[in-house]
């Protein structure tokens, strides 16, 4: 296990170390016994320089390590003065004794504000037919005045050059991984199977007194496997294996109009639900379903598609009477459906709300409802809206 060393009483106060279970030792499968090496595996160079401007001396980060054939990589989450955020390259015959290489990859965050100044969690993952992903999260200096970018996490695919350790990405400017303000902190890795799985640290975002009293402040959301379509766009699908979590099987309904369904969907209540809708949704119309509802609407999360601007959204501007969340507003991003079929899955666990549109995009959100009875569920439509 590699991890971030901090300690501030050293300059750097940063590095990264290594731990080993010792599970080959004692039999201890559930990996609660550790061994720590005895000295920090990678260390930043605070006089290194990068582009002409050093590295910034106190954020160096959030190991990411796999194979090349013999050779094991480990990215480190850096920035570079000036410039923007990078991952610091470093290279390995035995997990140990390690070697820098170079830049991965360096930002503009003047040109591409998303960048970020520094870079943490790293992740990088093969997607097939020749092409790999690059994710991480936006890392401003607090009181930045760009700090609010640290809701998203931005990505780049591109091809990788594993005999000269070279990434390229296909495009300058990165894209948004996820359309809502809480998928934060990617970690990944391939299983098993060939798979490329994501998860991510939905954090709540709360005040601090709503933190303490609850005793807790973030969680994981679901993995997710990535993958390419054949238009070479990023794909991405919650694993099958979620099937298994599965119960009671509440309601199937099949070609009725929205009056029917939502009729039928009356006295559907629950704070865990996977919910599976696929709709044909006409030009200049919107439709989609609204989870977490109080029964007259004072409180509901709306998740849905506007065809007019091509939209993929969650309007939280309803989720929470209480005046002491501030989670509002309309998040989304665009998504074209080639045949004009909206094909949604929806993951509720509680505040958690996860949703996936024709396996392309994903919107990860936490909604806090006061009334105990914003358990329901509607399906909603307009059409011929004003501009």
């Amino acid at each position: 296990m590699f991890f971030t060393a901090g300690n501030n009483a050293l300059s750097p106060n940063q590095m990264t170390g290594l731990a080993r279970s010792t599970y080959r030792d004692d039999g201890d499968l559930n990996l609660t016994t550790w061994v720590v090496h005895e000295t920090p595996v990678t260390v930043l160079n605070q006089d290194l320089e990068i582009m002409g401007h050093k590295v910034l001396p106190h954020e160096f980060r959030d190991s990411y390590v796999w194979r090349e054939d013999d050779v094991w990589c480990q990215l480190v989450g850096a920035g570079v003065q000036e410039v923007g955020g990078t991952a610091l390259l470093f290279t390995s015959t035995d997990l140990v004794h390690w070697t820098y290489q170079k830049p991965f990859l360096v930002g503009d965050m003047q040109r591409y504000p998303l960048v970020s100044m520094m870079w943490e969690l790293p992740v990088f993952l093969p997607l097939g037919k020749g092409k790999h992903i690059f994710l991480f999260s936006p890392w401003w200096a607090p009181g930045h005045p760009s700090a609010h970018f640290l809701k998203y996490v931005p990505y780049w695919i591109g091809t990788w050059d594993a005999a000269t350790l070279t990434f390229t990405p296909d495009n300058a400017e990165p894209r948004l991984f996820d359309y809502g303000e809480h998928f934060t902190g990617p970690s990944g890795s391939v299983d098993e199977y060939g798979r490329s799985i994501v998860l991510n640290i939905a954090q709540a975002k709360w005040n601090a007194q709503m933190a303490y009293d609850s005793g807790w402040w973030g969680n994981a959301g679901l993995p997710i496997q990535l993958f390419l379509h054949e238009d070479g766009e990023l794909g991405l699908r919650p694993i099958p294996e979620l099937e298994t979590l599965r119960t009671d099987h509440l309601i199937a309904l099949e070609n009725v109009s929205l009056a029917e369904a939502n009729t039928q969907l009356e006295g559907l209540r629950g704070k865990m639900l996977e919910i599976e809708v696929t709709a044909c949704i006409a030009e200049g119309e919107r439709f989609g379903v609204s989870v977490r509802r109080s029964p007259q609407g004072e409180e509901e999360t709306r998740i849905g598609y506007d065809a007019r601007h091509a939209q993929f959204f969650i309007d939280r501007n309803r989720a929470s009477l209480s005046a002491t969340v501030h989670q509002q507003g309309v998040q989304g991003g665009s998504l074209r459906l080639s045949d004009g079929r909206l094909r949604l899955k929806v993951y509720i666990d509680h505040s958690m709300i996860e949703a996936y549109a024709n396996d392309r995009k994903s919107l990860t959100s936490r909604v806090f409802p006061r009334r105990e009875d914003a358990t329901g569920l509607a399906l909603w439509g307009e059409s011929d809206l004003p501009d």
